[in-house]
């Protein structure tokens, strides 16, 4: 008898803290599918298709953020984004690289200097909404667990990347 007292209290301090304890954890918990994880940049086709899969330019994408990074070049980028249906928001882009000088780690790219961006595939415009940074809005046309494919808003080119 004592013991099954002794029991069901256990149980219930356990389904209590289970109750406290998981939903302080769930807007920590990433809410983006098949997007998230490490995705390899294969190939960029701009009307000519350009195998680029020797140049290990990978996207990371965690909850709300995007890690560029050349894995030849130790270059890594940063970026905002927000996926809405079959549109992907890529902003705030931010430029850190290990061996980049104090005056450059961790500044807003510049329009002017976005070419730096072009090998992961971005082609960023002005961001009419944050005055000083850049954005880029591409189309999602193809998201599943192994394959990811994006072209930009006028289909001028289309990246292709898998999950890596």
């Amino acid at each position: 008898m004592k013991i099954r007292r002794t029991l069901k209290c256990c149980m219930a301090w356990t389904l209590f803290l289970l109750l406290a304890i998981l939903p302080s954890c769930e807007n920590k918990w990433p809410d983006n599918g098949a997007f998230d994880g490490m995705w390899q940049l294969m190939e960029i086709d701009d009307g000519t298709s350009h195998s680029i899969k020797d140049q290990k330019l990978y996207w990371c994408v965690r909850t709300n953020l995007i890690q560029f990074t050349n894995a030849i070049q130790n270059v890594r980028m940063f970026a905002h984004f927000d996926k809405r249906g079959d549109r992907l928001l890529v902003y705030d882009l931010c430029y850190y690289s290990d061996n980049a000088n104090p005056n450059d780690d961790n500044e807003w790219i510049p329009f002017e200097k976005r070419d730096v961006l072009y090998n992961f595939g971005i082609n960023a415009v002005e961001d009419k909404e944050r005055e000083g940074r850049i954005c880029q809005t591409f189309i999602i046309k193809t998201l599943t667990s192994k394959a990811l494919v994006l072209s930009d808003l006028n289909n001028t080119y289309t990246l292709t990347f898998r999950k890596f």
